[in-house]
């Protein structure tokens, strides 16, 4: 079965829950109220002679949106029927406002869209030809052809919303990008991002985050031909941060494949080497109140201070699997009294799974120990840690040369 046949549905079930709610806020309902002085639409067709047109469309729209944010609040995910008084506001603003999409979308939306929601959407493609901004309207249009999965479509009424609506973009962004899961949505947005849309930034301000984006971005950045090592320092290292914060570290290795200085700093320094603490997808060091550590460029080592009472893990790397081979540690000197050092060997992800431990007892320099098989394992955890005994003099300080698989 294709990707898109079996994750579609469920994948575009998820992107348009509560997409009433969505609508209501990104598209400002609460300014919308406030410039008709929360004038009712009762009040407004009473007084249709003393007041224009305008005003009448706005509390018209007012209406519309409180209703369906109250829809929403209900936990329901459609629009709702629009009542007779409503539906007839909307008719004779159409007869006034040719051009103004509010009561073309009130009429479609909350009237013809109940019984027949295929004609409504034409309706609505075909008014958005003279007037795209009603972002109500294109997020309806994302909402029904979100139901037929035709992703394609929603897409293109996502980018016109994100484009003429920036209230709608702080809301409807972490959606749009969550279409990144589909095959089809990866292509079409990357399409959109070569132009350099409007909301470009906003998209990639929410991809770094977006758990979603993140599972899904080695696929992403192999399949547009996008170069990621054209992003900024900074949004880089956020998203190799969050990668390994969630676990997806295929799509961290990924990039990091496809990342030409941090490639190039991986040939100076492999990242299993100790020395590649500053490559993002190198050794993470942990200092707390009791245990410091750092890299000595001058030695070539990793140096640890530990105070009398540390008991804690102290650097940290995650490293694609190898069949077989030994977890090997070195240090510069031999170990000294009152301090065990232990590193461990989990699958990535599952710290109970253990596939190798060792420990350095006092006057050891060297140890190593075999690596347990496990053919569901695609990526180690390395961790090493130091217990400092209490009664300890001075505390303890190891020189390691080495840590890591051979």
């Amino acid at each position: 079965m294709s990707q898109r046949g079996f994750a579609a549905p469920a994948m575009i079930g998820k992107i348009v829950v509560s997409i009433a709610a969505l609508v209501c806020a990104g598209a400002g309902f609460v300014n919308a109220a406030s410039e008709t002085g929360n004038l009712s639409l009762s009040m407004s067709r009473t007084l249709d002679a003393t007041i224009n047109s305008e005003v009448r469309s706005r509390a018209l729209d007012q209406s519309f949106r409180l209703a369906a944010s109250a829809e929403a609040e209900n936990g329901n995910t459609g629009f709702p029927a629009s009542s007779d008084m409503v539906l007839a506001e909307a008719q004779s603003l159409r007869a006034l406002r040719p051009l103004d999409p509010v009561p073309v979308r009130v009429w479609a939306v909350g009237g013809i869209s109940q019984t027949d929601p295929e004609r409504a959407s034409n309706i609505l493609v075909s008014a958005s030809t003279m007037n795209k901004r009603d972002a109500v309207a294109n997020m309806w249009l994302v909402h029904n052809f979100a139901r037929g999965e035709r992703v394609d479509a929603m897409i293109t009424f996502f980018d016109q919303g994100l484009r003429t609506s920036r209230q709608l973009r702080s809301t409807a962004i972490a959606p749009f990008v969550g279409l990144l899961a589909l095959r089809e949505g990866r292509d079409r947005i990357g399409q959109l991002i070569r132009a350099h849309p409007d909301w470009e930034e906003d998209f990639w301000t929410e991809f770094a985050r977006n758990q979603i984006a993140l599972q899904n971005a080695g696929s992403f950045f192999e399949e547009t031909g996008i170069d990621f090592s054209e992003q900024p320092s900074e949004r880089k290292a956020e998203i190799y941060r969050n990668l390994r914060r969630l676990g997806y570290f295929e799509s961290m290795f990924a990039l990091a494949a496809k990342d030409r200085p941090l490639g190039e700093q991986s040939e100076r320094i492999p990242p299993e080497s100790l020395a590649s603490v500053t490559s993002p997808v190198g050794w993470r060091l942990q200092s707390s109140g009791l245990v410091s550590s750092f890299y000595d460029d001058t030695h070539e080592a990793l140096i640890v201070d530990a105070q009398p009472g540390a008991l804690g893990a102290f650097a940290e790397l995650v490293t694609p699997k190898k069949s077989g081979g030994q977890l090997e540690v070195a240090l510069e000197r031999p170990a000294p009294e009152g301090g065990r050092l232990r590193v461990s060997a989990t699958c990535a992800g599952d710290r109970s799974n253990m596939l190798a431990q060792l420990e350095l007892r006092p006057g050891e320099t060297l140890a190593s120990t075999p690596l347990a098989e496990d053919s569901d394992c695609a990526f180690l955890l390395l961790s090493a840690s130091i217990a400092v005994e209490r009664g300890s003099q001075g505390g303890v300080e190891l020189a390691i040369s080495r840590i890591g698989l051979r």
